[in-house]
């Protein structure tokens, strides 16, 4: 990778939300943190504004206890399998440790988004189709 590619992508990421970008190639990493600056998200006509630690998705004050299921990598969101009906995890599933919640569309590929212990989904952070950061929150569980 060139410095004139690495300024390319810094400029890219001015122009977006993301606020961390990861890049291996055999023999190289790069990681760029940036400080995002606020984000306006709307939503059924509506704009709020949020700084880049508020977005939505972060942890909950209403249950403190709650285990939230985090993105494992940047994607698309999505709900259910291409091939088969119906949703993979809504409100009041429980599930168990292991069991698949949702999928991220990464390119070409889908990767699985695994619930990390067992409980019951009381909260949906994400829409199917929403596009996710590494580590952003996309359910909240009660554990059992």
């Amino acid at each position: 990778m060139t410095l004139s590619e690495v300024k390319q992508m810094i400029s890219h990421l001015r122009s977006t939300p993301i606020c961390e970008l990861e890049v291996s190639e055999l023999g190289f990493s790069l990681k760029i943190k940036m400080n995002c600056a606020p984000v306006a998200m709307t939503r059924g006509g509506a704009e709020t504004w949020y700084s880049a630690d508020r977005l939505p998705g972060g942890p909950s004050s209403i249950n403190p206890q709650g285990v939230f299921l985090k993105s494992p990598a940047v994607g698309q969101f999505r709900a259910s399998h291409p091939s088969r009906p119906g949703r993979l995890a809504h409100l009041g599933k429980q599930v168990m440790s292991g069991e698949v919640v949702g999928l991220l569309k990464i390119g070409p590929l889908y990767r699985a988004v695994y619930a990390t212990q067992r409980g019951t989904i009381v909260r949906s952070l994400v829409e199917a189709g929403q596009t996710v950061e590494y580590g952003q929150t996309l359910f909240e569980l009660s554990p059992r």
